[in-house]
């Protein structure tokens, strides 16, 4: 399984998520984007893992294969 972080959930990071999503053996595991409102959206209940502010803590995430 290969675990994504995406920075940036705005309409393309919400699409990026969909994608990898659909893709088998990929999982979202966190997201980061700066934006109070972005981060409060419906991500909770389409995609559990983490919601950050700072991009580093999730690029340093030892949870997060790669970065979308």
């Amino acid at each position: 399984m290969l675990k994504f972080g995406v920075i940036g959930y705005g309409y393309w990071g919400r699409i990026s998520c969909a994608n990898l999503r659909s893709l088998e053996g990929c999982q979202v595991v966190g997201i980061c984007d700066q934006t109070p409102a972005a981060r409060k959206a419906d991500f909770r209940r389409r995609i559990p893992g983490s919601v950050q502010s700072d991009a580093n803590e999730l690029i340093q995430s030892p949870d997060v294969d790669a970065i979308a």
